[in-house]
């Protein structure tokens, strides 16, 4: 049973590519994320604060516990990426 939208909700699949063309990808969590790359969701945490690894986007406040996800696509792109020049895991991540 799908919940009844109200004029706060939000439609993802719908809405969200309009406003974040990467958001038309698969959201995941850090804990999906952390099953691909093979590093610990605490990693994931650090490389954010640093501005490194996968680009990933933040709902909620800047600065408090918003809900973080990464876009599918950009997750494989950063690996392939970085399976093309292994000493760069964690660097600087582009855009």
């Amino acid at each position: 049973m799908q919940k009844p939208r109200t004029k706060h909700s939000l439609d993802v699949q719908q809405e969200m590519p309009a406003i974040c063309p990467a958001a038309a990808d698969v959201a995941l969590k850090a804990a999906e994320v952390a099953r691909m790359t093979g590093v610990s969701i605490k990693t994931l945490a650090n490389w954010r604060c640093l501005g490194q690894g996968p680009a990933f986007l933040k709902f909620g406040e800047p600065q408090g516990r918003g809900a973080v996800r990464y876009s599918r696509s950009v997750v494989l792109q950063w690996i392939a990426d970085q399976s093309q020049n292994p000493h760069r895991v964690g660097t600087q991540r582009n855009g």
